[in-house]
């Protein structure tokens, strides 16, 4: 009998409570617009089961498919404030992040 491992990642709790926080609003964008799970399923061409995992707030589904349901209900934009405020030194564009930084060692001359 062959042994499974299923590794689980632990995720931090704030970001647990975002993801049922989002499931919650992914419900409400669904029903506004009077859609059944199959509905959005045909739509979308995801499963209704990404879509309830989706719903019901579970880490392990991708990312893409979050894209794709934000799409559908007209919120894709809204990721445009998402990690907004980068240092000068994280951001790939800026000039600060370009410029080479040599460190500068002292030699010890105490023999």
């Amino acid at each position: 009998m062959p042994i499974i491992l299923i590794m689980t990642k632990i995720i931090p709790y704030e970001s647990e409570h975002a993801l049922q926080k989002l499931g919650q609003r992914l419900v409400h964008a669904r029903q506004r617009s009077h859609w059944r799970q199959s509905d959005v399923a045909d739509r979308t061409g995801l499963s209704r089961g990404t879509i309830q995992k989706m719903e019901n707030g579970e880490p392990g589904v991708a990312m893409g498919n979050y894209m794709i349901l934000l799409a559908l209900y007209g919120a894709a934009s809204d990721l445009d404030g998402v990690c907004t405020e980068v240092s000068a030194r994280d951001d790939p564009e800026s000039e600060q992040a370009r410029l080479r930084v040599r460190n500068t060692h002292e030699l010890d001359n105490d023999f």
